[in-house]
């Protein structure tokens, strides 16, 4: 899909304005706080999203002599489905999505229609931080895809809090708690090989795209691997039930289920060193984008649309080879690009470029 056009009235720090974009390289540059990603941020939220920096719908909306408007509505003409098409979304009391003139049951249907990937600087979370942040990336990454997997993951959660809670409360009538936990893990065993599955089908796919992504990002001298870490077997249901009954009685001691996919890990290795422990910052940024430029693959993939890529403050800790092949050798699809350096601009090739200055974005 291309973004022909992105118009928007009282968002953010943004003077009200229409911008033309480019199908290829849109780089949006500027001082810091003068509104460059709130102008990315349009193109995301008007895909159906929330906030990519985590704040609320309301919090989108200008403020004005210390007042804030009462909505804000963003517009794009854009061509997707081998057709041109409009979007609406409007920010108020309650958030409403019109697609080509008609009003949308939900604004998140709208990701049906309008596809993103995006980039932000707290998604270097991914290898710096927790399991939980790595399994919510793939739980949200698979669900954006596949509607079922965020059904079963909703079931499986459901039931995970149900056994918990007959955990905590075991020695009130174990004969009771005993039945009830033969029941949830039965469920659970069910639901949780139906994720893990998909994951593990997930990672296969990145597994497969990023070889010649990483390559091209660090010139051919690392290799990038990642591996699904599972601590219940290989997740086949047999395997979950077993895991679970061996568990039960450490699981009585802290009153929590401690095997699952809800304690799963994603490993991540450039040339067999955990990223996390050994890498730059400069290769943890490079390996998080490659995890984007793949799913955006995988999307393309999976709908027979290529989703555009909105990369916030990508370049920061990147040397000068690797800013050059974002800029100049992302290829298939429409890109956006947000940096204060001007030297970064100096090396862009192709394209359009956009200078954002107190909210007011001007094509350079």
């Amino acid at each position: 899909m291309l973004v022909r056009k992105v118009q928007f009235e009282n968002f953010r720090n943004l003077i009200d304005g229409a911008v033309e974009l480019d199908e290829g390289i849109n780089v949006i540059y500027g001082s810091n706080g003068m509104g460059k990603t709130n102008f990315i941020e349009t193109m995301w939220i008007i895909g159906g999203r929330r906030s990519f920096r985590g704040v609320k719908d309301n919090a989108l909306i200008k403020i004005t002599n210390g007042k804030r408007e009462n909505s804000a509505r963003i517009c794009a003409r854009f061509f997707s489905e081998n057709r041109e098409q409009t979007a609406e979304m409007i920010l108020g009391a309650k958030k409403t999505a019109t697609l080509n003139g008609v009003d949308l049951p939900l604004a998140s249907k709208m990701q049906e229609h309008f596809h993103s990937v995006v980039f932000s600087p707290t998604d270097l979370e991914l290898v710096e931080d927790s399991p939980q942040i790595r399994r919510k990336w793939l739980d949200d990454t698979i669900s954006a895809m596949r509607p079922k997997y965020d059904e079963v993951l909703s079931l499986y959660r459901k039931c995970l809090d149900q056994r918990n809670a007959v955990l905590k409360n075991y020695f009130d009538n174990k004969n009771s708690a005993e039945m009830m936990l033969e029941i949830y893990d039965h469920h659970l065993s069910s639901y949780g090989e139906f994720l893990i599955k998909q994951r593990r089908l997930y990672l296969k796919a990145v597994s497969d795209l990023i070889p010649p992504i990483f390559e091209g990002l660090s010139r051919g001298s690392e290799q990038f691997e990642l591996e699904y870490a599972c601590g219940s077997g290989c997740g086949l249901r047999e395997e979950l039930a077993i895991a679970l009954k061996t568990a039960r009685e450490n699981d009585i001691k802290y009153a929590s289920t401690t095997v699952g996919p809800h304690r799963d890990d994603v490993t991540l290795n450039i040339n067999g060193l955990n990223v996390k422990t050994f890498a730059s910052q400069g290769q943890k940024r490079s390996a998080v984008l490659a995890l984007k430029l793949c799913e955006a693959q995988i999307v393309e993939n999976n709908t027979d649309e290529r989703p555009i890529i909105l990369l916030d403050d990508v370049m920061s800790e990147l040397d000068t080879y690797r800013r050059d092949y974002v800029l100049n050798k992302i290829t298939g699809g429409q890109v956006f690009i947000t940096c204060c350096e001007q030297s970064t601009v100096d090396i862009q090739r192709r394209g359009k470029t956009f200078f954002v200055e107190n909210g007011k974005v001007t094509e350079k």
